[in-house]
């Protein structure tokens, strides 16, 4: 049976990188309804798929499939952890021109 508790790429648990990859998308693509249950569902196969294979590859393909999904999970973080910030923090002021906020 399948436990998805069991998921974890180097301590990393797939499901949430699928969730993160899924939002990533929605936000960047404008995307909703039907077109996120899709991308979702060929996300999660996408990212299985890439998970098996580790374990079966010959070990310099099965590091470069190592580097490629740790990237992606940093590369979420990174973005997620701006967004965060981004809306939660007040706007600095540039000093310079009172009325024009940085970013």
């Amino acid at each position: 049976m399948f436990d998805p508790e069991q998921v974890f790429f180097n301590g990393i648990q797939l499901l949430a990188v699928i969730f993160g990859l899924v939002e990533f998308c929605k936000s960047i693509f404008a995307m909703q309804g039907k077109a996120v249950t899709v991308l979702s569902a060929l996300m999660g196969a996408i990212l299985m798929v890439a998970f098996q294979l580790v374990g079966i590859l010959p070990d310099v393909y099965a590091q470069v499939l190592d580097i490629a999904l740790k990237s992606i999970v940093f590369g979420l973080a990174a973005s997620g952890f701006y967004k965060f910030a981004n809306n939660r923090l007040p706007a600095v002021i540039d000093k310079r021109n009172a009325s024009r906020p940085y970013g």
